[in-house]
């Protein structure tokens, strides 16, 4: 059920020592995981492992992704689809990929373009199954109308169970197995970070929504509970976050992002085990309140940002992703006012537009 992620060689959480992430990988295997999953857009992610774990290659499966541009925009296009794989293949010494994911849906190319590249792909033997990675519900559905994706990748944690209750249904549904990352909050349930914590530059936590200052006080809250279980069964928080999700209906397998092996054994004690029924439906309770809790401030904090003059690049962060998590606005939309903040490199007269854009058309939506 554990597969390892290379997400943080894109250096979204600060440089990692590529040795380092080596001697994990090789110890990975020899623990018994055989799942890997990277892309494209993780630096030297593909290169890395394929020259890494050429050698188990008939023992492991390997995920990588497709549909971003080299100017790192959606593009589901036949030929974008077809050559991602050609460069995939090629960058992890491997003749065909496990699992192939549609990275970011492409709001210009008409689906059956998209599944037209994926079925021929799969036809040929070069992918052995693709899936859907950060797409709507609807686009989801078209896909399944119109191919077979066997997948869909999205966050979960004790911290935000958004997108789960939001995506579960094509588990039920559709059929389709349910692949989770960032179960450990993107490292803050290791209880090494403070309500006060400070990241590097370049590091994406420093604009993670999760990281507002205004849900420290409930990110600790939800930190000591997890704490609390850990000392009963002699587990981390962690790992109670990774047997958490592990029993949720529907995953089928869960990503863990670790740089060295020391996290990985981390990580694989949060499986194997159970916790008693009465433990986990007091957990379960608590999480349920804690993520009603969580709306309420986001939502009380987002009215706020919005009548604010001069809200900054994350605070409009945490105003989208409110308005997405509540279902007031849609992926599109979503995107089109982050793309329109990151394309102007934050600048205060661009944000201000956008500010006022969302304000007259959803401020109204998040006061009812």
């Amino acid at each position: 059920m554990l597969g390892v992620g290379l997400y943080s060689l894109s250096g979204v959480y600060g440089k990692k020592d590529p040795c380092g992430v080596e001697r994990m990988l090789l110890k990975a295997v020899e623990a018994g995981v055989d799942y890997f999953d990277v892309a494209p857009l993780y630096g030297e992610a593909e290169k890395l492992t394929g020259r890494v774990l050429k050698p188990f290659r008939k023992q492991i499966k390997i995920a990588t992704k497709c549909g971003i541009s080299n100017r790192g925009k959606p593009d589901g296009s036949y030929g974008a689809i077809v050559d991602g794989c050609k460069a995939s293949l090629k960058n992890l010494q491997t003749d065909y990929i496990d699992h192939f994911q549609v990275h970011f849906a492409d709001p210009e190319t008409p689906v059956f373009k998209t599944l037209q590249g994926l079925e021929e792909l799969k036809s040929q033997g070069l992918i052995r199954s693709y899936g859907l990675g950060h797409f709507s519900r609807e686009k989801i559905d078209e896909f399944c109308q119109l191919g077979n994706p066997s997948s869909i990748l999205f966050e979960v944690s004790p911290l935000n169970t958004v997108e789960y209750h939001k995506y579960r249904r094509f588990w039920r549904e559709k059929g389709l197995s349910l692949i989770v990352m960032g179960v450990t909050g993107r490292g803050f349930l290791s209880g090494n970070f403070s309500e006060n914590t400070t990241f590097p530059a370049g590091d994406i936590r420093n604009r993670d929504p999760l990281f507002h200052p205004e849900l420290g006080a409930w990110r600790l809250e939800v930190l000591e509970k997890l704490k609390s279980l850990g000392r009963k069964y002699e587990k981390t928080p962690i790992q109670i976050a990774i047997n958490w999700v592990s029993q949720l209906p529907g995953v089928d397998r869960i990503l863990v992002g670790p740089s060295s092996w020391e996290h990985l054994k981390e990580n694989l004690g949060g499986l194997a085990w159970e916790i008693e029924t009465i433990d986990k439906e007091d957990l379960n309770g608590f999480i349920q309140r804690k993520n009603l809790e969580k709306e309420k401030i986001s939502r009380e904090k987002a009215k706020f940002l919005l009548g604010k003059t001069g809200a900054g690049f994350r605070d409009l962060l945490f105003v989208i992703e409110t308005l997405y998590s509540l279902d007031l606005i849609g992926e599109r939309e979503a995107h089109k006012f982050f793309g329109k903040m990151v394309q102007n490199d934050g600048k205060k007269e661009i944000l201000e537009e956008v500010r006022i854009i969302i304000c007259d058309q959803y401020l109204e939506k998040l006061v009812r």
